[in-house]
């Protein structure tokens, strides 16, 4: 496989797997925190996964499938 599939494949599998780290994050941290404490980090956890799919958008070139 060139490196232009890979870059098509993680291109249309980036969100679900930012979704599934997502999900996994939450269950961990809803089983270790409460309440505003618990918010927080799912908030940082969510930042930092949108900020990673953006840089992987930017080192991709951006999303073809929308070009």
């Amino acid at each position: 496989m060139d490196l232009g599939k890979i870059g098509d494949k993680i291109r249309e599998n980036k969100d679900a797997v930012a979704a599934k780290v997502e999900e996994a994050a939450d269950k961990l941290i809803d089983s270790k925190l409460d309440g505003e404490k618990a918010q927080k980090a799912k908030d940082a956890i969510h930042s930092g996964l949108s900020k990673g799919v953006e840089e992987l958008d930017k080192r991709l070139g951006g999303d073809k499938a929308g070009e």
